[in-house]
C-alpha cells in the first residue's frame, strides 16, 4: 500500500538498522540500492482465503479472520489473476 520509491527508502533504513543491531556494524549509508525492474506481477504463488457463504475471495485483514475481497492481486503474475477470475466465475460465487 506504499508507493514503490517509499518502499525502497524503508527497506534501505531496515537494512541499515539490521546491520547495526545484529551485525554490530556502524553503517550510516547504503549505496547503490537497486530497484526491481518489475515491482508488480512478480509473485508466482498466492494463498487466497475463501468464504463460499459470503462469496469472498481474498486475504485476511491484518490480525483478523475477516476476508478482504479482491478482484485481482497486483503482485501476482497475470496467470494467477486469470485463475482467480476463473474461480470467481464458478457457480458457487455467482449471485444466488
Amino acid at each position: 500500500m506504499i508507493d514503490y520509491p517509499k518502499q525502497l527508502e524503508i527497506k534501505k533504513a531496515l537494512a541499515i538498522e539490521t546491520f547495526s543491531r545484529i551485525g554490530k556494524l556502524d553503517i550510516k549509508e547504503i549505496l547503490g540500492v537497486v530497484p526491481s525492474p518489475k515491482p508488480y506481477q512478480y509473485r508466482n504463488t498466492e494463498t487466497f482465503k475463501v468464504n463460499e457463504k459470503k462469496k469472498l475471495i481474498g486475504f485476511f485483514r491484518k490480525d483478523t479472520k475477516f476476508i478482504v475481497d479482491i478482484q485481482e492481486c497486483l503482485l501476482a503474475m497475470p496467470q494467477i489473476n486469470t485463475a482467480l477470475a476463473d474461480v470467481r466465475a464458478q457457480s458457487i460465487f455467482s449471485a444466488a
